[in-house]
């Protein structure tokens, strides 16, 4: 796999994870077994495999994880189960891009706002106390953020 991204000439990259060092992915992408090989295209992930393959399955992953056509080497999930896992994958991606200081004042801001309770006025359910609107103007500029 390592020679083939070498030899690809851009076509595509590999990403190697210390699994000891980098357990909040794995357990993230469920990695039971090892290797276990993901492949992400426009940021969605269209396929996987876990184990050693035989070079004709290998380079049919590659034609599949490059182009998008041809069969899964392993059907073990469904296309919802993938879509699982772009969700995930991309949260994860997402928590990791916000800054440690902003992690801490986003946790201030909404465990300020939930502690109020004057937020939940069941009387005014349509009104949001400051605290509640503070927290949501600040989480929208960390998504804008990460977006960006």
């Amino acid at each position: 796999l390592e020679e083939a991204a070498m030899k690809s000439g851009g076509m595509f990259h590999l990403a190697k994870v210390n699994v000891d060092l980098n357990r909040d992915i794995v357990d993230t992408l469920g990695v039971t077994g090892f290797p276990t090989v993901f492949a992400f295209n426009k940021g969605k992930v269209t396929d996987r495999f876990v184990g050693l393959l035989p070079n004709d399955e290998l380079q049919q992953f590659l034609v599949r994880a490059i182009t998008g056509y041809g069969e899964r080497v392993q059907n073990e999930l469904s296309d919802s189960d993938y879509n699982d896992l772009t969700i995930k994958i991309n949260y994860f991606a997402g928590l990791a891009s916000i800054t440690f200081k902003k992690k801490e004042k986003l946790f201030s801001l909404l465990s300020d706002a939930l502690s109020d309770s004057s937020a939940w006025d069941n009387d005014k359910p349509n009104k949001l106390n400051n605290n509640i609107k503070t927290a949501l103007i600040y989480i929208t500029n960390a998504l804008n953020d990460i977006r960006n």
